[in-house]
């Protein structure tokens, strides 16, 4: 589907089909947000009203610090390197935020409320979901669960600015991110040293592994070179993190959830990827998390001097406007609460007490990450400044329930209780939005995969011959397996064989493919992100300095300088006829095509025949995965080289090949995989869960677990 085609659904589910409209108990429909007299505007603006004179306004506890009297900014726009680029072939799921050059667009203005409404329900569905078991009817005392509905809407807003999508010019593409090259570069933090610096560098790398595995893939590319797309259109980027390691809009760490990262059904929407992020902040999918740490408060209060969770945030001060412990009847500890578990479990990745505690330790590593948290929390629930505040239609349903939601919280700190109040709150959960679909597709139905490259460098030809007639030769270039995991795919059109017995087949290129190099010169060029850098030029690789400094003059002389050679991460460059060596941190490589043959600027190109392999050759069974990663081994023994890993969802339905099994001389039993359709190496098979297929029915599997 195209992008015009994308908008112009978006368009007609935001003004045509009611996306917030619900169902109420008799039946009838109650309207959202499109047609606000529905809701009986005065009745309703009243009953906010309400809610907000009953109790008195939360205090300023930074008199002294006024800038967290304020909204988290928004919206905002990172900068380019900050997003993915997404093919105009994939239909993500869920709206996104129009910007462009720094400023959001005119669109966006059309589409916000539609926007925040949307996010908003996603995010008290999910929350719902999860903290439905402490929620007791009529009991006024829903602490637990309101203060988790406060949590889900707090962590989106700090960690991403409610961010997921964004629909920007193609021309925003940032090749780096795209070409995922920055994590295979040289990277080096000026922070970083020693381990440091190497233990950042292979997280990078292990993370650029898991997104290859999933969203590069040669025949179905979600994340295409920016080269490769049309120019000066709109189209979908999706939010990653200023390291490149988190994702989304709750950055969920791309290698520590490398299962459901590598679904791009899921990641590419917004509604699974708030589902997700809820969920780990619940209880990190069973492991500790909100509901745990809320259980294991006495053990946690040990620490109590370094955290106390006995705090009223909103109106008890000492003489020196300090907080002091709640004095109260009432344990009053839900506001820490929230504050904790963000800090030493969704944002810390760990459950030990010490790190819960790190909000409240000043001099704890990375404590400005929970001042900032702080604000987020307060302009939802002290100050009412938040951008769901100032976001949220006033007469919606949406903004409604958001009152009630803080009203419910502020009552935690009162000596009196008051009636809970969830009229709002109960039309939300118990209308999940439909607006759009809740998973992302792509299409590219077009490429029938039906051979595999048995060769990791294959020569392409215009013409079914290796020469012309007047010697010259037919080869427009070559492909390179880009992964080397295993053979790759390719869609034959035809065989056949030319006069001199010669068997040749005529192939499709994906329409991404990132493995063609054409017969063109090759050059070296400054990275752009890298314009105000100076680098060093060498005499002989990783060798001596050769006087030269590639500044900023430089660049402009020498806009592009031939390549001879590439070697690891060095490039051999003529300048001014002289060899030098140059590292490729700070370049790239680029070709100029000008003077390429019109009949290999095409799509279909011609193969020898013995570099392929028919992908029907049956496996035995389909695996998935019981644990994230899984090294591949040359033979069946623990002691063997890892010639590669698998990256594989074990949420997959069905995963990977498995074409042979045997018992190796420990005992151990282990299986033959080719993940990319033909046989790679070895794997344990109790890292497996198999599903073995009916020899009489070879194409089905009949779910019997090995």
């Amino acid at each position: 589907m195209h992008i015009h085609n994308i908008f112009i659904i978006l368009l007609m589910v935001t003004f045509i089909y009611n996306p917030l409209a619900v169902q109420a108990d008799d039946g009838s429909n109650l309207v959202m947000a499109a047609q606000p007299n529905d809701l009986n505007h005065s009745a309703h603006g009243l009953y906010v009203g309400e809610l907000k004179g009953l109790l008195p306004p939360p205090r300023n506890m930074y008199r002294k610090r006024m800038k967290y009297n304020s909204s988290p900014p928004f919206p905002r726009n990172f900068r380019s390197s900050n997003y993915f680029t997404i093919a105009p072939e994939v239909v993500v799921a869920g709206p996104g935020l129009y910007f462009d050059d720094g400023k959001p667009l005119r669109e966006t203005l059309s589409n916000q409320s539609v926007y925040f409404q949307s996010i908003f329900r996603a995010i008290i569905n999910s929350a719902h979901k999860y903290a439905q078991g402490e929620y007791t009817p009529g009991a006024n005392d829903n602490f637990t669960y309101y203060s988790f509905l406060v949590a889900a809407l707090a962590v989106p807003l700090h960690e991403s600015r409610l961010q997921h999508f964004r629909v920007s010019n193609s021309n925003k593409c940032y090749s780096n991110t795209n070409n995922l090259s920055v994590y295979y570069d040289s990277v080096t933090y000026k922070k970083a040293t020693g381990r440091n610096t190497l233990f950042l560098r292979n997280t990078l790398r292990a993370t650029g592994d898991i997104i290859r595995e999933a969203y590069k893939d040669p025949v179905e590319v979600y994340f295409p070179s920016c080269e490769q797309l049309p120019k000066d259109t709109l189209m979908h980027q999706v939010l990653t993190s200023t390291n490149l390691m988190d994702f989304g809009i709750m950055q969920i760490n791309i290698k520590s959830h490398a299962s459901d990262f590598l679904r791009p059904d899921t990641a590419l929407s917004l509604y699974e990827t708030i589902d997700n992020g809820v969920q780990y902040l619940w209880d990190q999918k069973g492991a500790r998390g909100f509901i745990y740490l809320r259980n294991k408060l006495n053990y946690v209060n040990r620490y109590s001097k370094a955290c106390e969770f006995k705090i009223n945030p909103f109106y008890t001060l000492n003489k020196s406007n300090e907080e002091v412990p709640y004095s109260g009847t009432r344990s009053a500890i839900y506001y820490n609460l929230i504050r904790a578990s963000w800090a030493g479990f969704y944002n810390q990745g760990a459950g030990q007490p010490k790190n819960v505690c790190r909000f409240s330790n000043v001099k704890a590593r990375n404590h400005n990450n929970d001042i900032e948290f702080k604000r987020s929390l307060d302009s939802i629930v002290k100050f009412d400044k938040s951008p769901w505040h100032k976001f949220l239609p006033k007469n919606s349903v949406e903004y409604a329930a958001l009152t009630e939601i803080v009203y419910n919280f502020r009552t935690i700190y009162t000596k009196k209780i008051e009636e809970e109040k969830s009229e709002y709150v109960k039309l939300i959960v118990n209308a999940p939005l439909k607006a759009f679909g809740t998973k992302a597709e792509l299409n590219y139905s077009d490429y029938n995969v039906n051979y595999l490259f048995n060769q990791d460098k294959i020569e392409v030809y215009k013409i079914p011959q290796l020469r012309g007639h007047d010697g010259s030769t037919n080869k427009c270039g070559f492909i390179k397996n880009p992964i080397k995991r295993g053979y790759f795919k390719t869609h034959v059109i035809s065989e056949f064989e030319d006069k001199d017995q010669m068997k040749w087949a005529l192939i499709k290129m994906p329409k991404y493919a990132e493995y063609y190099f054409k017969d063109a010169p090759v050059y070296v060029k400054k990275k752009k992100s890298k314009s105000k850098i100076n680098a060093n030029i060498r005499l002989t690789k990783a060798g001596k300095l050769s006087g030269l400094v590639f500044d900023a003059k430089m660049a402009k002389d020498y806009p592009r300088l031939p390549l001879l050679q590439q070697d690891g991460n060095w490039y051999e460059v003529s300048i001014d006829g002289a060899p030098y060596w140059i590292h490729r941190v700070n370049f790239e490589t680029f070709q100029d095509d000008s003077n390429v043959d019109p009949l290999c600027q095409v799509d279909q190109f011609f193969v020898n025949s013995s570099v392929l392999e028919k992908v029907n050759k049956a496996p035995i069974g389909y695996a998935t995965l019981k644990v994230k990663n899984i090294k591949i081994r040359k033979y069946p023994d623990s002691k063997a080289t890892v010639i590669d890993m698998l990256f594989y969802s074990d949420k997959k339905p069905v995963g990977v090949p498995i074409l042979a099994e045997t018992t190796n001389r420990r005992g151990k039993k282990w299986m033959s995989v080719k993940p990319n359709g033909f046989v790679r190496g070895w794997v344990r098979a109790n890292q497996f869960n198999v599903h073995y297929f009916d020899k009489n029915k070879i194409n089905s599997p009949v779910g019997e677990e090995g």
